[in-house]
């Protein structure tokens, strides 16, 4: 499963305290340091409601100050990242159906319309079998895919993304992220460090913005692999 926002924007609806202090975590943990600037145009806040946030998570232990090169920068704390994760579950539980809609990936296979399984399993080469969200393709030509939640905390990616490693190294087989754009940048990174790079592990980070873009690039990535197993029979 993956969490999509609906097409209504942030914009047109009320955020909760919550929400906002969520959305800040979230960007500060996944930059590592962020800029006041970039967190306001991130978190969509005036600069008297950011700074009035800020001191307050600062005060909660949640988030600190460094001195950077060109001014003040925040971190996340460890307290931090235990809210984090607690806020990620609230949001969760709250958040209405009108607003957050959970898409079910057979779904997203029909809609792309591909030929895939959803999820689908895949032995390794060491006896274990492996669950992806999806495998598209058939034999040795199958590529196996994970969708990371656009509300995902870095914990969650990192969970994520590791065990996507695990089976991709032990099938032997070509994988794909399909990650949403806020944060390509830290998966790419964490695909380095974990897996010891992206060429390595063959595995491609693509990322969508919106449900409409993750079918997109679904089809895409099928019909990529369709191309290549016409090339490899031809």
């Amino acid at each position: 499963m993956v969490l999509l926002s609906s097409n209504r924007s942030s914009s047109q609806r009320h955020r909760s305290n919550l929400e906002i202090m969520y959305t800040i975590l979230r960007y500060v943990a996944l930059e590592g340091k962020a800029k006041k600037t970039h967190i306001l145009y991130h978190a969509s806040l005036n600069s008297r409601s950011l700074e009035r946030f800020l001191q307050r998570l600062i005060e909660s232990g949640f988030l600190e100050t460094v001195e950077g090169e060109h001014g003040t920068l925040y971190t996340i704390t460890m307290k931090g990242r235990r809210a984090l994760r607690i806020m990620a579950q609230l949001m969760k539980l709250m958040s209405p159906e009108d607003s957050v809609g959970r898409v079910d990936l057979g779904r997203l296979v029909r809609d792309a319309e591909v030929s895939a399984r959803s999820p689908g399993r895949v032995l390794g080469r060491s006896g274990i079998m492996h669950s992806f969200d999806l495998v598209l393709g058939k034999g040795s030509n199958k590529l196996v895919a994970t969708v990371v939640d656009p509300r995902a905390t870095p914990d969650e990616l990192i969970d994520a993304a590791s065990r996507f490693i695990v089976g991709v190294l032990d099938t032997g087989l070509r994988g794909v992220i399909f990650v949403p754009m806020h944060m390509v940048a830290w998966t790419r990174s964490l695909l380095s460090s974990i897996g010891g790079g992206q060429r390595e592990t063959r595995i491609d980070v693509i990322t969508y913005s919106d449900e409409q873009g993750l079918i997109r690039a679904v089809r895409t990535s099928a019909l990529s692999v369709a191309q290549a197993r016409s090339e490899w029979q031809g």
